[in-house]
């Protein structure tokens, strides 16, 4: 059996790129931030439970988001592939002229012309390490099946064709 004491520090940088090797989808999580839509680029979503219905993002722990977002509604919106510039706007990018139609119905702001967009209720918040895990129970969804998803894998923004 092999001593804990000699497994060998990982290396955040090389972890990093290692997981990028997996590509997944990109989205937007929204929330209302004393009455004005907000929002974060998120990569690390998934689903948890059908039943009841649960899914979770997370958020690193020194964002805004993870802050704001404590114990509020939110929506992850996922991206179609020719939305990368609100990619880029909600991830602190400078993308002056995007423009984001906002539907504000339901319990927490989302994109009119989201791929597909998941309205939560908080939950549970767990710790990650550098990062929390934001589990939101599905109250709303919808699935745009015409479009194609935008995605992230090694570093880099993709289109599925």
């Amino acid at each position: 059996m092999a001593n804990s004491n000699s497994t060998p520090r990982i290396k955040p940088r090389l972890l990093r790129d290692a997981l990028g090797n997996f590509a997944t989808g990109v989205t937007v999580v929204t929330y209302d931030n004393n009455g004005v839509p907000a929002g974060i680029t998120v990569s690390s979503f998934t689903s948890v439970s059908l039943d009841p219905a649960l899914v979770l993002v997370n958020l690193h722990k020194n964002s805004k988001a993870a802050e704001r977002l404590d114990g509020k509604p939110f929506t992850i919106n996922v991206l179609s592939n020719d939305q990368l510039p609100i990619a880029m706007q909600f991830a602190g990018g400078d993308q002056e002229d995007v423009t984001v139609d906002w539907d504000n119905f339901g319990i927490a702001p989302r994109f009119a012309q989201a791929h597909a967009y998941y309205t939560c209720r908080p939950w549970a918040t767990y710790d990650g390490g550098d990062h929390i895990i934001l589990v939101g129970e599905v109250v709303d969804y919808h699935s745009d099946t015409e479009s194609d998803p935008l995605v992230f894998h090694q570093s880099r923004f993709k289109e599925i064709r």
